[in-house]
């Protein structure tokens, strides 16, 4: 179950049902940060075990609603930037080169309306 979600029954899918409406709305975007998790003493460093939560945004907004945020230097609390960036990277990559070009530039783009 992702880790950010609720616990009980009923509050999920109050949670998913807003998660699935948010995402529906075109103008709204979720930025994707503050991904890796301390686990008792451990900080898993796999896509795999982030993988439920990274899916279920992924299912509620697609290639075009997720922004890229690394909030660093706060995530130096948890691991390294690198082995930070390196699990939404193996994620983002495995939906394609496209997915991966909107996750990490083009949506921010879109979203923070620059201009070239």
């Amino acid at each position: 179950m992702p880790f950010n979600s609720p616990q009980d029954p009923t509050a999920r899918a109050v949670y998913k049902d807003a998660l699935r409406e948010l995402g529906m709305r075109g103008q709204v975007y979720c930025k994707v940060s503050s991904v890796l998790r301390r686990f008792g003493d451990r900080v898993p460093e796999d896509v795999e075990s982030y993988r439920p939560s990274l899916d279920e945004l992924w299912e509620s907004f697609g290639a075009d609603g997720l922004i890229y945020g690394s909030n660093w230097p706060v995530s130096e609390k948890v691991a390294p930037y690198e082995k930070v960036f390196k699990v939404v990277f193996d994620y983002f990559t495995s939906k394609g080169q496209l997915a991966a070009e909107k996750y990490f530039s083009q949506n921010a783009k879109s979203a923070y309306r620059w201009r070239s």
